[in-house]
């Protein structure tokens, strides 16, 4: 019964996050998100057959097979999709309470738990790894955007407005128009002209749902999504 709990709850999340991806325009992903929630919430709603109860069976211990396959799908989630900060952190989540649900049946048979627990470790390592990427990541692109509005200022002090584009930065400023994240959709740097005069720099910080904007002639930054 935990075990169809928890895979509910993976599958709502999902299937929320590839109707956020859809709007973002995102489609692809999104199906790809979608069939993969789908298939969770069947497996945890689908009811079994009536008939005797089957017998319980044997506790095997775990090959590496399977947590490898979801490590490679994260990774390509991670890189593909979401970005990431967002899919990693939950991955780790997921994950650790998935694998704390798996092992401990295990417990009495040694041999069984530590090839469970070994089996976790591989995707606990491989979202904790992306964890700590994306983090090193947000804080690049936030260096990235501040680098964009300080061209943006030299270049109103020198041509007395901001530019109507970005393009315009190219190749005085830089020899193209940086992104804001390396890893995840949507990550290309905004910019917007304001009726006063004003500049902002906005990016996608928590794909699909976050947006972080830097003001260009205040040096403020705020987060809305």
């Amino acid at each position: 019964m935990a075990f169809r709990i928890l895979l509910g709850f993976i599958g709502g999340f999902l299937l929320l996050t590839a109707g956020i991806a859809a709007t973002e325009g995102n489609f692809g992903p999104a199906a790809i998100i979608a069939l993969v929630a789908v298939a969770m919430l069947y497996g945890a709603f689908r009811r079994r057959k009536p008939g005797a109860a089957p017998k319980p069976a044997p506790i095997k211990p775990a090959t590496l097979s399977t947590p490898i396959v979801i490590a490679l799908v994260i990774i390509v989630m991670d890189v593909a999709v979401l970005g990431a900060p967002l899919l990693a952190t939950s991955a780790v989540f997921f994950s650790t309470i998935a694998g704390l649900f798996w092992a401990l049946p295990a417990f009495r048979e040694r041999n069984v738990l530590f090839s469970r627990l070994r089996a976790v470790a591989i995707v606990l390592g491989v979202s904790g790894a992306l964890t700590a990427l994306g983090m090193h990541d947000s804080r690049l692109a936030r260096e990235r955007v501040t680098s964009v509005a300080e061209s943006l200022n030299a270049y109103k002090a020198k041509h007395g407005d901001y530019p109507d584009k970005l393009d315009s930065l190219v190749p005085e400023y830089f020899p193209e128009i940086p992104r804001a994240l390396t890893l995840g959709a949507g990550s290309r740097i905004r910019y917007l002209r304001g009726k006063d005069g004003s500049a902002e720099l906005i990016y996608v910080s928590i794909p699909p749902f976050g947006r972080s904007r830097l003001r260009v002639d205040t040096g403020k930054w705020d987060f809305f999504d």
